[in-house]
Protein backbone atom coordinates (compact mmCIF):
# COMPACT_ATOMS: atom_id res chain seq x y z
CA UNK A 1 0.00 0.00 0.00
CA UNK A 2 1.24 3.42 -0.83
CA UNK A 3 1.78 5.99 1.82
CA UNK A 4 0.21 9.29 1.04
CA UNK A 5 2.03 12.44 1.86
CA UNK A 6 -0.23 14.56 3.96
CA UNK A 7 -0.31 18.16 2.87
CA UNK A 8 -0.72 20.62 5.73
CA UNK A 9 -4.12 22.24 5.91
CA UNK A 10 -4.46 25.65 4.38
CA UNK A 11 -4.94 28.48 6.83
CA UNK A 12 -8.41 29.94 7.06
CA UNK A 13 -9.23 32.44 4.42
CA UNK A 14 -9.30 36.13 5.22
CA UNK A 15 -12.95 37.21 5.18
CA UNK A 16 -14.81 40.49 5.17
CA UNK A 17 -15.92 39.73 8.72
CA UNK A 18 -12.27 39.50 9.80
CA UNK A 19 -11.54 42.81 8.07
CA UNK A 20 -14.45 44.51 9.87
CA UNK A 21 -13.37 43.12 13.26
CA UNK A 22 -9.73 44.16 12.76
CA UNK A 23 -10.77 47.63 11.58
CA UNK A 24 -13.08 48.04 14.58
CA UNK A 25 -10.34 46.99 17.02
CA UNK A 26 -7.87 49.38 15.40
CA UNK A 27 -10.40 52.23 15.60
CA UNK A 28 -10.95 51.54 19.30
CA UNK A 29 -7.21 51.48 19.90
CA UNK A 30 -6.70 54.87 18.21
CA UNK A 31 -9.86 56.58 19.47
CA UNK A 32 -8.62 57.40 22.98
CA UNK A 33 -5.42 59.23 21.98
CA UNK A 34 -7.32 61.24 19.37
CA UNK A 35 -10.06 62.07 21.90
CA UNK A 36 -7.49 63.22 24.47
CA UNK A 37 -5.72 65.35 21.86
CA UNK A 38 -9.01 66.97 20.84
CA UNK A 39 -9.92 67.71 24.46
CA UNK A 40 -6.47 69.19 25.12
CA UNK A 41 -6.72 71.37 22.01
CA UNK A 42 -10.12 72.69 23.18
CA UNK A 43 -8.76 73.40 26.66
CA UNK A 44 -5.67 75.06 25.21
CA UNK A 45 -7.83 77.23 22.94
CA UNK A 46 -9.86 78.33 25.97
CA UNK A 47 -6.67 79.28 27.83
CA UNK A 48 -5.62 81.29 24.77
CA UNK A 49 -8.98 83.14 24.74
CA UNK A 50 -8.30 83.99 28.38
CA UNK A 51 -4.88 85.23 27.22
CA UNK A 52 -3.27 82.80 29.63
CA UNK A 53 0.05 81.03 29.35
CA UNK A 54 0.68 77.33 28.72
CA UNK A 55 3.71 75.19 29.36
CA UNK A 56 4.08 71.82 27.67
CA UNK A 57 6.00 68.75 28.78
CA UNK A 58 8.42 69.25 25.88
CA UNK A 59 9.65 72.76 25.12
CA UNK A 60 9.80 74.58 21.85
CA UNK A 61 13.20 74.63 20.15
CA UNK A 62 14.15 78.29 19.77
CA UNK A 63 15.74 78.31 16.30
CA UNK A 64 13.20 76.02 14.62
CA UNK A 65 10.10 77.07 16.56
CA UNK A 66 9.01 73.43 16.79
CA UNK A 67 8.37 71.24 19.80
CA UNK A 68 11.25 68.87 20.48
CA UNK A 69 9.41 65.62 21.22
CA UNK A 70 11.63 62.54 21.67
CA UNK A 71 11.01 59.58 19.33
CA UNK A 72 8.34 61.45 17.31
CA UNK A 73 9.23 62.67 13.82
CA UNK A 74 8.40 66.32 13.20
CA UNK A 75 6.18 65.47 10.22
CA UNK A 76 3.86 63.51 12.56
CA UNK A 77 3.65 66.48 14.92
CA UNK A 78 2.82 68.70 11.93
CA UNK A 79 0.28 66.24 10.57
CA UNK A 80 -1.51 65.17 13.78
CA UNK A 81 -0.88 68.27 15.88
CA UNK A 82 1.19 69.03 18.94
CA UNK A 83 -1.65 67.99 21.27
CA UNK A 84 -1.32 64.38 20.16
CA UNK A 85 2.22 64.02 21.53
CA UNK A 86 2.92 66.88 23.94
CA UNK A 87 0.73 67.16 27.06
CA UNK A 88 0.07 70.50 28.73
CA UNK A 89 1.69 70.49 32.19
CA UNK A 90 1.16 74.05 33.41
CA UNK A 91 -1.32 76.88 32.94
CA UNK A 92 -1.17 80.44 34.25
CA UNK A 93 -4.28 82.60 33.95
CA UNK A 94 -3.41 86.26 34.39
CA UNK A 95 -5.27 88.53 31.98
CA UNK A 96 -9.05 88.02 31.80
CA UNK A 97 -11.27 87.83 34.92
CA UNK A 98 -11.93 84.16 35.66
CA UNK A 99 -15.56 83.02 35.76
CA UNK A 100 -15.09 79.26 35.98
CA UNK A 101 -12.80 76.25 35.58
CA UNK A 102 -14.96 74.15 33.24
CA UNK A 103 -12.65 74.28 30.24
CA UNK A 104 -9.50 73.74 32.31
CA UNK A 105 -10.77 70.24 33.12
CA UNK A 106 -10.12 69.27 29.48
CA UNK A 107 -6.38 69.50 30.14
CA UNK A 108 -6.09 66.04 31.68
CA UNK A 109 -2.28 66.16 31.90
CA UNK A 110 -2.28 69.43 33.86
CA UNK A 111 0.01 69.37 36.91
CA UNK A 112 0.25 73.04 37.87
CA UNK A 113 -2.29 75.86 37.77
CA UNK A 114 -1.56 79.50 38.52
CA UNK A 115 -4.29 82.07 39.10
CA UNK A 116 -2.98 85.62 38.91
CA UNK A 117 -6.23 87.42 38.08
CA UNK A 118 -9.50 88.20 39.81
CA UNK A 119 -12.04 85.39 40.09
CA UNK A 120 -15.55 86.66 39.39
CA UNK A 121 -18.38 85.85 41.81
CA UNK A 122 -18.94 82.49 43.47
CA UNK A 123 -16.67 80.35 41.35
CA UNK A 124 -17.14 76.58 41.07
CA UNK A 125 -13.97 74.62 41.84
CA UNK A 126 -15.50 71.16 41.20
CA UNK A 127 -14.09 70.79 37.64
CA UNK A 128 -10.61 70.76 39.20
CA UNK A 129 -11.46 67.42 40.85
CA UNK A 130 -11.43 65.79 37.42
CA UNK A 131 -7.75 66.56 36.83
CA UNK A 132 -5.94 63.34 37.79
CA UNK A 133 -2.38 64.74 37.65
CA UNK A 134 -2.96 68.11 39.30
CA UNK A 135 -0.27 68.62 41.97
CA UNK A 136 -0.42 72.32 42.81
CA UNK A 137 -2.52 75.45 42.49
CA UNK A 138 -1.04 78.87 43.16
CA UNK A 139 -3.29 81.85 43.90
CA UNK A 140 -1.72 85.30 43.97
CA UNK A 141 -3.04 88.18 46.05
CA UNK A 142 -4.90 89.52 42.99
CA UNK A 143 -7.00 86.38 42.61
CA UNK A 144 -9.42 87.48 45.34
CA UNK A 145 -9.49 84.01 46.90
CA UNK A 146 -11.54 84.15 50.09
CA UNK A 147 -10.78 82.17 53.24
CA UNK A 148 -13.94 80.10 52.67
CA UNK A 149 -12.91 79.27 49.10
CA UNK A 150 -9.43 78.32 50.27
CA UNK A 151 -10.87 75.97 52.92
CA UNK A 152 -13.38 74.48 50.47
CA UNK A 153 -10.66 73.89 47.90
CA UNK A 154 -8.31 72.34 50.46
CA UNK A 155 -11.00 69.86 51.48
CA UNK A 156 -12.08 69.09 47.89
CA UNK A 157 -8.51 68.48 46.70
CA UNK A 158 -6.62 66.94 49.62
CA UNK A 159 -3.75 65.62 47.46
CA UNK A 160 -3.15 68.97 45.76
CA UNK A 161 -0.79 71.53 47.31
CA UNK A 162 -2.61 74.86 47.36
CA UNK A 163 -0.55 78.01 47.67
CA UNK A 164 -2.16 81.33 48.45
CA UNK A 165 -0.38 84.61 49.01
CA UNK A 166 -3.23 85.81 51.23
CA UNK A 167 -4.02 82.60 53.14
CA UNK A 168 -1.78 80.03 54.73
CA UNK A 169 -2.42 76.29 54.68
CA UNK A 170 -1.94 76.09 58.43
Amino acid sequence: MHKFIQIPAMPRRFTIRTLVVVTFMLALLLALPFRNAKMQREGREWVETQRGHISFLYDVNGPTGRHEIPFVPSFLVDWLGVDMFNPVRGVCLDCEPLEGFGQVSKLTGLESLGINIEMVGDIDFSPLKTLPRLKEIHFTQWSGLTREQFTELSKALPDVKIYSETHSSG
